[in-house]
């Protein structure tokens, strides 16, 4: 990959080519499905069930859904105390497991404790960082997406 030089095509020349230099996807994919008809069948079979989806969430959403403006208030609380209780949880969880590390190096076991630790001090960063960084990005999106006419905020 490193030692290869890539050859680079200008635009219009490269939409000036004939159909067959560029449809190579198309022709791998079809000597793909005559070698292997049962992965073809599962392929179209996730492909059907994938297209079923969508189009039942085009067909069967109704336009009063997307009227909504944000969760309703007691949602919102709930929401809130389920949070509330994971970081609580999650906190005694670090402690008591940081506890059981110590015990381990008091018990010569230095290496698994080092380990241990560690991987208690990531684990309780990201359950104390995650409601953060979840709440960034759907602010980001917001602001990039609220110009769009038909963005409707949640």
């Amino acid at each position: 990959m490193w030692g290869k030089k890539v050859e680079v095509i200008p635009f219009r020349e490269f939409m000036d080519r004939k159909k067959t230099d560029v449809d190579f996807f198309i022709i791998n994919l079809q000597r793909e499905v005559r070698n292997n008809p049962r992965e073809a069948i599962r392929l179209k079979k996730s492909l059907t069930q994938t297209l079923t989806v969508f189009t039942s969430f085009l067909a069967l959403t109704h336009p009063a859904i997307a009227a909504t403006k944000g969760l309703p208030p007691e949602i919102d609380a709930a929401m809130l105390k389920i949070q509330l209780i994971c970081l609580g949880i999650s906190a005694g969880l670090a402690v008591i497991c940081l506890m059981l590390a110590g015990m381990f190096k008091m018990l010569g076991l230095s290496t698994k404790a080092e380990t241990w630790t560690w991987d208690i001090i990531k684990g309780l960063v990201q359950v104390l960082v995650a409601p953060v960084v979840v709440g960034i990005i759907v602010t980001t999106g917001r602001v990039i997406l609220k110009p769009f006419s038909g963005y409707v905020p949640f």
